[in-house]
């Protein structure tokens, strides 16, 4: 069975990273069922098609995608092709199921996608008895019970990387889940619960990665140092094998969990950059998205613990939340300003299904759950068109928002130009890889 595996991305977002979501699933489909005909790709299909002529097609979309993950599956039906959504999108409004999907994969996919293939390949005879999947039977979707999570994540192997486009620059997993409750965030109500892969599985990756050429590795989940004495033992790991002087690391992390000993940890291991999630610079905003879990003197104090370690500070922020005023905004923009950061972003408060921010945007009639909604309007992305945008802030204008900000845009051109240059001289070789994203996408 050829089987086409598809991360289904905006084309105007030129940022899109190879998503190990699908990779995962291609090894957990090598492993425990034998299949090894898997390709993946981002969208879109039709050179696939063509090419590869799958039997199966896989999609894994993000709510602000779904619109584009429809149209492909809609080529995939023309084909003749079997299609599968999963994903964070489809888990979340399972109803919404587009008809030219045969199947949803919902929750945590590896064993689910297994099953599922192996019912296609006639080794399993009763869908219905597969847990986790939703499917169509006479016009109406059907919901099988629900698939537990898998107790131990060391057990599913490392992503089958060799399918993806070869880079010096990869990046990993180490967690799935989220402690956290943002009222913007999804993963929460994605994953329920949080659960890491051991010191040893995430220190046998990255000798895997830099043992096949990596030179930088980036941890994309946020909870990489949230347990201390796991980010001991990797420490000590990459320390032990001399891995810290042959790569760098970034990584995402909550601005609480600094401390001056983690900082000191990330040092130690070679860290070049840390990305925090600071949101805004007003404890107002702070208090209102993201409950005691933050305040403004806790991220300005992440950022100078990092910085006094000698590590590069990314940070991203969002706003038009509703309770947002030009004055609140206006304290994010200076405290960016005058604060230490190396780079930020600015994104546009974006209402993700099964938040808060998700309802309140409900409430007001902004966003449905309709299957035929517009799911391209949530894209959090602020260059999008403009008429398109659902701005929930009530106390500003859609126009005033974004002339807000651009004020930002100015300067995070300035901040970033600088940090550019500065990698340029410290890593040459990755001059090469920035001009070939910008010039071809």
């Amino acid at each position: 069975m050829r089987i086409l595996l598809v991360n289904v991305v905006d084309p105007r977002d030129s940022t899109a990273i190879p998503h190990l979501g699908v990779a995962y699933l291609a090894s957990y489909l090598r492993k425990n069922g034998g299949y090894t005909d898997i390709k993946i790709l981002n969208s879109p299909i039709d050179d696939a098609l063509e090419t590869f002529k799958p039997d199966l097609v896989g999609f894994s979309s993000v709510s602000q995608n779904y619109d584009i993950a429809r149209a492909e599956a809609e080529k995939a039906k023309r084909a003749g092709v079997v299609t599968v959504i999963g994903g964070v999108h489809i888990t979340l409004l399972p109803h919404t199921l587009d008809k030219n999907m045969d199947f949803a994969i919902i929750g945590e996919g590896e064993q689910t996608f297994l099953e599922l293939v192996k019912h296609l390949d006639g080794k399993i005879k009763d869908r219905r008895k597969i847990k986790g999947l939703a499917f169509w039977k006479d016009g109406k979707i059907v919901m099988n019970k629900p698939r537990p999570l898998i107790e131990s994540i060391d057990s599913i192997p490392m992503p089958a990387r060799d399918l993806l486009e070869k880079t010096t620059m990869p990046t990993m997993f180490t967690s799935r889940g989220c402690p956290y409750k943002c009222i913007f965030c999804s993963s929460t109500h994605f994953w329920n619960t949080v659960r890491f892969h051991s010191a040893g599985y995430v220190l046998d990756e990255i000798k895997y990665l830099v043992d096949n050429g990596a030179k930088h590795i980036s941890f994309t989940d946020d909870l990489f140092i949230a347990n201390k004495k796991r980010l001991e033992e990797i420490v000590s790991g990459i320390k032990k094998q001399g891995i810290n002087k042959k790569v760098t690391f970034t990584m995402w992390c909550k601005a609480n969990l600094i401390t001056p000993e983690t900082a000191k940890l990330l040092k130690e291991m070679n860290t070049e950059l840390v990305s925090l999630g600071l949101e805004s610079g007003s404890d107002e905003i702070l208090k209102y998205a993201k409950g005691s879990a933050a305040s403004v003197a806790d991220n300005e104090r992440a950022v100078n613990l990092l910085k006094d370690n000698g590590i590069n500070v990314q940070a991203t922020f969002v706003i038009g939340f509703p309770k947002d005023t030009r004055d609140t905004i206006m304290q994010t923009l200076d405290f960016i300003k005058h604060s230490r950061l190396d780079s930020f972003e600015v994104y546009m408060l974006a209402p993700m299904p099964a938040t808060p921010i998700w309802e309140y945007a409900k409430s007001r009639g902004l966003v449905s759950e309709d299957p035929d909604f517009k799911w391209s309007s949530i894209a959090h992305r602020a260059d999008y068109d403009i008429n398109d945008k659902i701005v929930l802030t009530e106390n500003l204008t859609k126009q005033e928002l974004f002339e807000l900000h651009k004020k930002f845009i100015w300067l995070r051109k300035t901040r970033k130009f600088k940090h550019m240059m500065r990698n340029a001289i410290r890593h040459p070789y990755r001059v090469p890889l920035y001009l070939k994203k910008r010039i071809f996408g």
